[in-house]
């Protein structure tokens, strides 16, 4: 009888940390928003011109006056250091939402096949109102996440597991957010999210902690 009280206990403790270790976990918060974010766009076509003016996020490998051009989108989000720390995250969702108002680009909806993307970590600091292709900022390949192309040519992206990522930044104490580039580098293929600066702010890029 012992024995098995033992054993019953075991079982009883082992479910009881299982509990407090996830109750550990740092609160569910969700940055959004121009104030908290800061987003931009790179172009290769035109590599001194920075986009941070617009309410889109696009990634596109496309062409500009006959010439091959990829665009891609830059995106950190500002969140305390003390906020979270890597032993305690849970987990950590990325959501980009599709914009459909979006004014400039040539496609109304995400385009082409095989248009799946990557998503990676940057590890030098950037300011979205000056950067462009030529000073966009050094990442790393490290955990990079690849992300099939969408299902339906309006999809939101919303659970993007970044949470490998996201503890380097913060162990690394480099918050500087992510790249995001096409899978197929080739023409003509493209995502349409919206940026910070969209009118409708349930559009806005969103990183949710837990």
């Amino acid at each position: 009888m012992k024995k098995f009280t033992l054993i019953y206990i075991f079982l009883f403790s082992a479910v009881i940390l299982g509990q407090e270790s996830r109750t550990n976990c740092t609160q569910t918060v969700t940055l959004q928003g121009s104030s908290v974010t800061d987003d931009t766009q790179v172009l290769s076509s035109r590599p001194n011109n920075n986009f941070n003016y617009s309410v889109s996020n696009t990634v596109y490998s496309w062409t500009d006056n006959g010439a091959d051009a990829d665009k891609y989108i830059l995106i950190k989000f500002d969140f305390p250091q003390d906020l979270l720390q890597s032993s305690s995250l849970c987990e950590a969702k990325l959501a980009l939402y599709f914009n459909p108002t979006d004014p400039y680009e040539p496609f109304d909806f995400h385009y082409g096949t095989d248009n799946g993307f990557i998503v990676s970590r940057i590890t030098q600091a950037w300011n979205a109102s000056t950067v462009t292709w030529n000073t966009r900022p050094s990442i790393t390949s490290a955990n990079e996440i690849t992300l099939p192309g969408p299902s339906a040519n309006n999809q939101n992206y919303i659970n993007i597991d970044v949470k490998t990522l996201v503890q380097a930044m913060v162990s690394g104490n480099a918050r500087h957010g992510f790249q995001i580039r096409m899978k197929n580098p080739d023409p003509y293929r493209g995502l349409l999210f919206a940026s910070s600066t969209n009118s409708n702010n349930a559009l806005h890029p969103k990183l949710g902690l837990n």
